[in-house]
């Protein structure tokens, strides 16, 4: 390839990251205490947030799966993890 080519796609890649990280859609804005309290429930339901665990994905997505059996948890603008990208 044309080093003109590689360096315009990467100028091109580097322009368009920061678009692409704004490209949130929320209903309603997410405030600290809401926050806090999505992080208060999946503490209740047995996830540490600040334990050193090297399964910290399952762990977080075992307490959210506990969180929506058990029917407690209250709507929110984003989720807690995103589960489409595996």
């Amino acid at each position: 390839m044309n080093y003109r080519n590689i360096a315009a796609s990467i100028v091109a890649t580097l322009l368009l990251l920061p678009t692409l990280s704004f490209a949130q859609s929320s209903e309603a804005p997410v405030t600290r205490s809401s926050i806090r309290a999505e992080l208060k429930q999946l503490e209740h339901a047995g996830f540490q947030p600040g334990a050193a665990n090297m399964f910290y994905p399952d762990e977080l997505r075992a307490a959210e799966q506990r969180i929506r059996q058990s029917g407690q948890r209250k709507s929110v603008a984003i989720p807690l993890s995103d589960t489409a990208s595996q």
